[in-house]
């Protein structure tokens, strides 16, 4: 499953605006911004959970009779997905028509509050979502670690 969720140029233009007259004010914004479109992409992933097992496409090769489920939703440039899938994502939803969400040559998406990302499906409930580089297949090999950074998932 691909997703694609965005505040948009409006919110964007406000950011913008914030930045310009008043840097404590936009830097609360812009945190206020990041847990929105992430409150955004949970509501959209909720709802392909309920809608799930409704409606399958049988394009998908599935087996009707199974039920299936979602695995934890992954964005690029976390964990070892590339950053440019931004890009390959964003056209594969026609984002820029739909949305007005376009990738940048570097791969950023604008406006940015966007997010894109992947999610699986599998025919097994998945483990509980645990979090942290303890947990991480790449803990050993992770280029943010190796930085003292964290990527945050």
């Amino acid at each position: 499953v691909l997703l694609l969720c965005t505040l948009g140029m409006e919110f964007e233009n406000m950011l913008r605006a914030a930045r310009a007259r008043d840097m404590a004010r936009a830097v609360i914004l812009d945190a206020c911004g990041s847990a929105f479109v992430e409150s955004g992409c949970d509501a959209a992933e909720d709802k392909i959970k309920r809608e799930l097992n409704k409606n399958l496409d049988k394009n998908l090769n599935l087996d009707l009779q199974k039920e299936y489920f979602l695995t934890d939703r992954f964005s690029p440039g976390y964990g070892d997905l590339e950053l440019n899938l931004q890009k390959e994502i964003c056209n594969l939803l026609d984002g820029t028509r739909r949305l007005g969400v376009y990738v940048t040559d570097s791969y950023m998406l604008n406006p940015s509050k966007s997010v894109t990302a992947v999610i699986g499906i599998s025919d097994r409930k998945q483990a509980a979502r645990i979090r942290g580089c303890a947990y991480c297949i790449l803990k050993e090999s992770c280029e943010y670690k190796k930085t003292g950074k964290s990527c945050k998932i």
